[in-house]
């Protein structure tokens, strides 16, 4: 039987990856002294278009995203593929209706706006529900990772909780922004190298990808093209639409962290891209 557990090897690679993002915190946060509020908050506003661009794909890659989404689309069929519609949609909404308004304005915190058009409680009530949601989201997102984590290293698994985001806190509080940007970006790119290193010996192992689109259609999963239009029917087509946009319209449009990471290039032509 194959040996599952962390070797050397990955072991250099998880702590290196760990390791260059506290310096990638302390790097951003050694001047903190001349740091002014929107150097912290908004990077200076002359962030360049690609870390930011990286930066929000890898907000959307969790352990939902490797762990939960595959074992869905193995027990239920690939209709959930069709979300791919919903994220460009969302996106020309976002480009055209959300994001000029917030460039107009140039808050800090997007809930500001709902004091500026209402008043000051339904801003607290916005921000109190964003947190309350938060609560619910970031214990899941931290909790999937970590038991894998945990399973493969033989840890505690709530050592390993604790571990991750005393350092993910860490390099964010001291760098900001700026270097929760470029973290990202240096995750964003092992979290894809090691997806196509998976890909590509996971293919290899079974005698190619022909062998994998075949096996996945033996076992009824390639059912992309089976438009399931009742609304009733887990990981129907309209479902996947309707609710894929309702929910990226809340990451991308009505974010806290998404929303300052577009506030943070210089013109709303930039944020577009």
């Amino acid at each position: 039987m194959m040996d599952l557990a962390f070797s050397w090897f990955d072991y250099a690679l998880f702590f290196g990856m760990l390791g260059l993002s506290i310096m990638i915190g302390i790097y951003f946060g050694f001047d903190r002294e001349k740091q002014t509020k929107k150097d912290y908050v908004l990077g200076g506003k002359n962030m360049d278009v690609l870390p930011i661009s990286i930066s929000l794909i890898a907000s959307q890659i969790s352990g939902i995203t490797l762990l939960a989404v595959p074992a869905d689309i193995y027990n239920y069929g690939s209709n959930y593929i069709w979300l791919c519609i919903s994220i460009p949609l969302v996106c020309v909404i976002n480009n055209y209706v959300f994001l000029p308004l917030f460039f107009q304005l140039q808050l800090t915190s997007i809930y500001e706006y709902l004091s500026l058009r209402f008043d000051k409680r339904v801003e607290v009530v916005g921000s109190l529900l964003f947190i309350f949601s938060i609560f619910f989201h970031n214990p899941i997102v931290i909790y999937i990772p970590a038991l894998a984590l945990a399973q493969a290293t033989g840890t505690d698994l709530h050592s390993t909780i604790v571990f991750v985001c005393v350092i993910c806190t860490f390099y964010t509080g001291v760098g900001g922004l700026k270097a929760v940007v470029w973290t990202d970006v240096l995750q964003c790119v092992g979290i894809f190298g090691s997806i196509g290193v998976v890909v590509f010996v996971g293919a290899k192992s079974v005698g190619g990808f022909s062998e994998v689109l075949a096996t996945a259609e033996r076992g009824g999963r390639m059912d992309i093209f089976e438009l399931k239009l009742n609304p009733f029917v887990r990981d129907g087509f309209v479902p996947v639409i309707i609710g894929g946009s309702l929910q990226y319209m809340t990451y991308i449009c009505f974010n806290q962290g998404y929303m300052q990471k577009f506030l943070a290039v210089r013109t709303l032509q930039k944020a577009k891209r």
